[in-house]
């Protein structure tokens, strides 16, 4: 494989990630010089598939033992593999040529770091007990805040304000966040910029992107982990508080967080899910829902309404003070 620069990086002593690819799309704050041995490898350029017979399941997919091969090359070489999503005899490999980046991200308007992150979400859910959770976040004195909401909501920007109104308060993500059991939320502290899209009506141009500079301020703590205090669903309407049965709090959360990460309903992962039985999403899928609710139960919920995002974190002040 043609090397390319070589990161490394430390997830809460939950999973080790090598990435040598153009681009990693893993918070810095987890980034370390070395790693003596990775459990979760990202590898971008040309590959040799060496992992014995594979047979074909469907169009442009190929299965074998604990093995995955996306393949398509009518426009190129597009290709991404997949080894070993469990860890079982080695670090989880997910490898992609350049040119499978690239049509997914220009022509298709999806990153192939989505695909990492819903494998990355299966590891977790199967090795630790621990999800991803669709939500911006703050934390301070051991408490965490999430904001979920539908996508272009504003749960980016009302956490961002409540940061540069509030120096207590730390960062704990832009859009996804780290959800255990009993409520216990790890950060996943990617941190959000400010960027035009100028193409963004053009189909197959929408994902370019020019980033102008960081939202946060230069001195903004990060939180690593806390207990759920609140959990707010934002909503876009007539400005109002409301306090949300737990019941209802998970059917939301849950919601929110399907419309993004929906490992279990993923192509790829429904493929090597199907040739490969350990690897199994009903009951990871199961998991999943248990955390949602339990994090639903434990937390106080409230949904917020306002016509416009900059309303939401005035709204979130009283419950955070």
């Amino acid at each position: 494989m043609k090397r390319a620069r070589t990161r490394y990086f430390k997830v809460h002593n939950l999973l080790s990630i090598e990435v040598r690819a153009s681009r990693a799309e893993v918070p810095r704050a987890f980034e370390v010089n070395a790693l003596r041995e990775p459990s979760f490898r990202v590898l971008e350029g040309n590959f040799d598939v060496d992992k014995g017979p594979l047979r074909p399941l469907g169009l442009r997919l190929f299965v074998g033992d604990r093995v995955l091969l996306h393949r398509c090359l009518s426009y190129g070489d597009l290709r991404l593999l997949l080894v070993d999503l469990l860890g079982s005899e080695g670090p989880t490999t997910v490898a992609f040529t350049p040119q499978y980046r690239l049509f997914r991200e220009k022509l298709m308007g999806t990153s192939v770091w989505h695909f990492v992150k819903l494998a990355i979400m299966a590891r977790l859910l199967a090795s630790r007990g621990m999800t991803f959770v669709h939500a911006s976040g703050v934390g301070k004195g051991g408490e965490i805040y999430l904001f979920t909401a539908w996508s272009d909501v504003g749960k980016t920007r009302t956490a961002v304000e409540l940061i540069r109104a509030h120096d207590e308060l730390g960062w704990v993500s832009n859009d996804v966040a780290i959800l255990g059991p009993r409520g216990r939320v790890l950060a996943w502290p990617g941190l959000p910029g400010e960027a035009i899209k100028p193409l963004e009506k053009v189909p197959f141009l929408r994902s370019l992107a020019v980033r102008k500079r960081s939202l946060l301020p230069p001195n903004t703590r990060i939180t690593m982990q806390g207990k759920l205090s609140c959990l707010f669903v934002l909503e876009q309407g007539p400005c109002g508080v409301g306090e949300l049965k737990p019941e209802e709090a998970f059917r939301k959360l849950f919601l929110c967080t399907n419309m993004a990460f929906d490992f279990s309903s993923n192509l790829l992962l429904m493929a090597y899910s199907y040739a490969n039985p350990e690897l199994d999403l009903l009951a990871l899928r199961e998991r999943h829902l248990e955390l949602l609710r339990e994090a639903a139960e434990e937390a106080c919920c409230v949904e917020l309404k306002a016509r416009r995002p900059s309303n939401f974190a005035r709204m979130a002040r009283e419950f955070i003070s």
